[in-house]
């Protein structure tokens, strides 16, 4: 089962800042010249999100606790769900999303209620947990998704409290965002029983999960959340304690506004992998890109992928199917590109746009291997016959972004 709460967030006081000015993307997607930006204003998260050298976790207390004492951040009164909605452009189009920020309750990894599909790595969860222990903060929300076929969440929560939002602003890579809080008991009840009986899918935030059920394991006797009998949980804190749960975004995966991006692999030299394939794929030569793009946009078998080598013989793409003896149990393309390139692991490069991984593969003279999309269905289905799928399976935009809300353990 499936549990969410209402909590009461720590959020920038409109009066003395413009969100725009606060929010700033995931940790693990800012680059160096957004980094650069984002630190020119005083109440940015990114202070938090992803503090400097020297001494990072120490200065990202010593902000958190300047903006909470100078009331920059002010902890609202009621907990409450907090109903987000997402502007974004895509294809030319504004797009929109809708999803709600609440505490989702810890589960064991391995569970069938909150479901990872990503492998972690050592270095991103040591970060991690030193800001968490620091801090004992949320400062950015993990993605997550449901299903709702009925669309009973759009449906009951599109306009939750009137035209206007509670606040409203656009980060550093265009989204806007409009948030608005609920506090009726009523609504409340309405939206826990829609995620009761859900199994929860982790789009992104596998890190951030993995590092919150530690802390909560690892943790000793806690105060008791409000509203909440405390209970003890084998090894770790009491099971109904505020390290129980960890800030979330919540989006149905049936939203139009929900985009899966494929993430293309390139490595160095082409000898090897080429025979690889040669040997174990159905290769079939195409004259360009486009033709290529056209075949990656209508697959039909999940395990096709394309490729970009100027060593092909004859023409550089080719849309490659595995064989059944050579996919070893894969159900997706990345899975059995896992397998194929486990030697050379170490040395990919990842990117999410075509063009530049096959501009890659010209300059190292290697081989660009270039996804399809794949739905929700497809990496949960994976995810459940399989287990953890490679690292970079998927890219879920937009991202949501931190400074939207806070929420201290």
């Amino acid at each position: 089962m499936a549990i969410v709460e209402p909590f009461a967030a720590f959020r920038a006081d409109p009066f003395k800042t413009d969100l725009s000015r606060v929010l700033c993307p995931p940790y693990d997607i800012v680059t160096p010249s957004m980094a650069k930006r984002l630190r020119r204003w005083e109440a940015n998260a990114i202070r938090i999100e992803l503090p400097e050298d020297p001494d990072r976790y120490r200065r990202a207390q010593k902000q958190w606790e300047a903006w909470v004492g100078s009331n920059l951040l002010v902890q609202d009164k009621k907990p409450g769900f907090y109903i987000c909605e997402q502007s974004f452009r895509w294809n030319g189009k504004t797009r929109t999303r809708l999803g709600f920020l609440a505490a989702l309750r810890l589960e064991k990894p391995g569970s069938k209620t909150i479901l990872a599909h990503e492998n972690t790595l050592s270095k991103p969860k040591q970060d991690r947990r030193k800001l968490l222990n620091r801090l004992k903060v949320n400062t950015s929300p993990i993605f997550a998704v449901f299903s709702d076929p009925k669309k009973e969440f759009e449906r009951f929560f599109r306009r939750p409290a009137g035209p206007e939002p509670a606040i409203r602003g656009q980060d550093i890579i265009g989204v806007g965002y409009r948030l608005w809080k609920i506090e009726d008991a009523g609504q409340i009840r309405r939206l826990k029983r829609l995620l009761e009986p859900q199994k929860i899918l982790i789009a992104d935030g596998h890190h951030r999960y993995r590092v919150a059920w530690d802390f909560y394991r690892s943790s000793g006797p806690l105060r008791r959340a409000p509203g909440t009998r405390m209970r003890r949980s084998r090894g770790g804190a009491a099971a109904s304690s505020p390290r129980r749960y960890i800030l979330a975004y919540l989006c149905p995966r049936e939203d139009p506004g929900l985009k899966l991006l494929p993430t293309h692999r390139v490595v160095p030299g082409a000898g090897r992998l080429m025979r690889r394939l040669s040997g174990e794929c159905s290769l079939e030569p195409l004259r360009s890109w486009k033709e290529l793009s056209r075949k990656l946009d209508k697959l039909s078998n999940p395990l096709s992928f394309g490729c970009f080598s100027e060593s092909f013989p004859g023409r550089p793409y080719v849309l490659a199917t595995p064989g059944k003896n050579a996919s070893d149990g894969a159900r997706l393309a990345v899975q059995y590109i896992a397998q194929a390139l486990a030697p050379q692991a170490a040395r990919q490069t990842f990117t999410h746009s075509a063009p530049e991984a096959i501009r890659l593969a010209r300059a190292c003279k290697g081989m660009a291997l270039l996804l399809g999309s794949y739905t929700v269905s497809q990496i949960q289905s994976a995810t459940e016959a399989c287990g953890l799928l490679p690292q970079k399976t998927t890219y879920f935009y937009p991202k949501v972004a931190a400074g939207l809300a806070f929420r201290r353990l």
